[in-house]
């Protein structure tokens, strides 16, 4: 269900606080205008019939009310036009700032040659991680087991059909179990990513803009394009993008590849957008975590593409249950070499 939109509301509210304190201001002047029948003497007044004097009688009480009164009615719709114009002013304003912000980031989006990728852009995304991760994890289980092939995988001519159905049922048996655990990986990938990006718009607040599933490049037209898990636009601090990588089974070979891919994302990225850019490469492992050696492997990786790309490139090593504690002050170090305060962005 769409949130009603109260902006014409606060509009309304504002006018209607400028109308009641011009209001208060007239009053005071038609009231002085009008003579309410004060001219009228006795002598005249006797001249007239009952219902004329008696009408004439309320004109000049009402009159008297209203001159005893004034003060008091002017006051009280001044003072009701100005909180009715200053509370909607407050909200209206208050809707605008946030309205303004989107458009804004919206044109620095268009300025960078992003757009936002389509949820099956970003399934598509998902499962070919997943994929690749479970093969991955395939590779790594063949290499260290010992398969004996058979001799020949064709039947005897001898050989009963009813032999071959059990093959049959285990294969079918075990696309199922691949299936099964991809779609697995994919959802746990997902939850992990939905707690990742709400933890990174925590760290850097309302001042900064942290865009989400982006692509830049020439996609639509070359199918080159670059995707973009997160990217924060940091105005003079600089833009960091960040990739999210989750592997149930850390291995060196899939964080090089990784490396790589951020390495080019960040290089292309510089071509199309002047300032400074820099890489975050953070790896969610959902089983056993690396030990100290891989970890420094890896970030000699990153060293090494930090001087290819011209780039700071950085990785984050973590386990899914710290995605969602990560400390703001690291996220803000690796993005921008700073733990800046989000409030004020120019300060160290």
């Amino acid at each position: 269900m769409n949130r009603p939109e109260y902006t014409d509301v606060y509009k309304f509210i504002a006018s209607l606080g400028v109308i009641l304190i011009g209001l208060a201001l007239l009053i005071p002047w038609l009231v002085l205008q009008d003579t309410f029948d004060l001219q009228y003497t006795t002598k005249s007044l006797s001249d007239l019939t009952p219902t004329a004097q008696a009408l004439i009688a309320t004109r000049q009480a009402t009159a008297i009310w209203l001159t005893d009164h004034l003060v008091l009615i002017s006051a009280g719709i001044g003072i009701l036009g100005l909180a009715l114009l200053a509370y909607g002013t407050y909200q209206w304003n208050k809707r605008q700032m946030v309205v303004n912000r989107k458009e804004n980031a919206e044109t620095e989006q268009a300025e960078r040659n992003l757009k936002t990728l389509s949820s099956q852009e970003i399934l598509a995304a998902a499962v070919s991680e997943a994929s690749d991760d479970i093969g991955h994890d395939q590779s790594e289980e063949i290499t260290s087991t010992n398969v004996q092939e058979p001799a020949s995988s064709a039947a005897e001519p001898g050989e009963n059909l009813q032999q071959r159905q059990p093959i049959h049922n285990e294969a079918l048996e075990d696309a199922n179990k691949l299936q099964a655990k991809l779609v697995d990986r994919v959802t746990k990938a997902f939850i992990i990513q939905d707690v990742f990006f709400k933890r990174l718009r925590y760290c850097f607040g309302g001042a900064i803009d942290v865009l989400t599933n982006q692509e830049f490049g020439q996609a639509q037209y070359t199918g080159m394009g670059h995707k973009l898990d997160a990217i924060v636009i940091g105005g003079q601090l600089g833009d960091a993008i960040f990739e999210l990588k989750v592997f149930e089974n850390f291995l060196i070979v899939m964080a090089h590849q990784a490396l790589d891919q951020l390495a080019e994302s960040v290089r292309q990225y510089k071509l199309l957008n002047s300032g400074r850019v820099s890489g975050v490469l953070v790896i969610v492992v959902t089983g056993r975590l690396p030990s100290d050696k891989a970890i420094s492997t890896v970030n000699e990786i990153a060293q090494r593409e930090t001087a290819a790309v011209l780039a700071r490139i950085t990785v984050m090593i973590l386990s899914e249950s710290d995605v969602a504690h990560i400390p703001c002050m690291d996220i803000r170090q690796k993005a921008f070499g700073t733990p800046f305060d989000p409030d004020r962005p120019s300060s160290p």
